[in-house]
């Protein structure tokens, strides 16, 4: 199959997406500082053995959303499999969107066949952060309000991307410059909308139990504080989980490691087919 592009409708929006290959599905999902552009190494080389998805969410890259509906995250995605005749699907999401992969999976869990939360969040669980990560997030909640955005631009990469135990020399140039023009194409198109997400119910921390697919939980060695206590959750309460960490990556290992990351999935895929 060749790469498709389309929008998939949803109440109050559209959904962009492109998807290639053919075989068992698996589905992309981006992180909250980044759209479907973060996977732009992986794509090609997954659709090679997978029919892969990947999408924008709604207040990110080409997706449209009318700031006035209340929508769900969950149900979207639901949305984009119904429209693309996707039965079942392999999910992999990054942060955010390793949170509305987990939130998915028990949601409806029929519609999944392996889950891959790569230093995700958890719905309902919030892990302590050090002094150092505090004042960062207040940095990055100042330049918000100030609506200061090349200056937010880059106290978010330097804290999710190059993370506070390095510093930007020690990592490559290109995923620093490829997350900066994402945010600022992200803040140009969508700094202004409305988002009135809805939660699932009750939240994931205490139904992490419920998950009964193969699950491959990632992380990056330099991740955050409370990052890397979410991925120990994931691997406490979810039956069988497996581990894999990136030695010297922190929140966005798929943008730093590129190659290493698709293999990692392949080979965790090929495993349980």
């Amino acid at each position: 199959m060749a790469r498709m592009t389309g929008f998939c409708p949803v109440e109050g929006g559209e959904l962009y997406y492109e998807h290639e290959g053919s075989g068992s599905a698996v589905v992309l999902i981006h992180a909250g500082v980044t759209d479907h552009r973060m996977w732009d190494a992986q794509f090609e080389v997954l659709a090679g053995h997978h029919h892969v998805v990947r999408y924008d969410t709604r207040g990110y890259g080409k997706s449209r959303h009318d700031s006035t509906t209340a929508y769900s995250n969950r149900a979207d995605l639901r949305a984009l499999l119904e429209h693309l005749g996707i039965g079942r699907a392999a999910l992999v999401g990054v942060s955010r969107g390793g949170q509305i992969a987990i939130d998915f999976t028990l949601e409806s869990p029929e519609y999944v066949w392996a889950l891959v939360p790569v230093c995700a969040g958890v719905s309902g669980y919030q892990a302590e952060m050090s002094s150092a990560e505090q004042a960062a997030e207040q940095a990055i909640n100042d330049a918000w309000e100030a609506r200061d955005f090349e200056a937010l631009i880059e106290l978010e990469i330097a804290y999710w991307l190059v993370g506070l135990r390095r510093s930007a020399d020690q990592i490559d140039d290109a995923p620093i410059e490829k997350m900066r023009q994402m945010l600022r194409d992200h803040y140009a198109a969508h700094a202004d909308e409305k988002h009135e997400v809805i939660g699932l119910e009750p939240p994931a921390v205490g139904r992490l139990a419920e998950i009964n697919v193969p699950t491959l939980v990632v992380y990056g060695e330099l991740d955050t504080h409370d990052t890397l206590a979410t991925a120990d959750l994931l691997l406490e309460k979810v039956r069988g989980a497996e581990r894999s960490i990136f030695p010297n990556a922190a929140h966005l290992p798929p943008m730093e490691y590129p190659a290493a990351f698709s293999q990692t999935v392949l080979n965790f895929l090929t495993a349980i087919r």
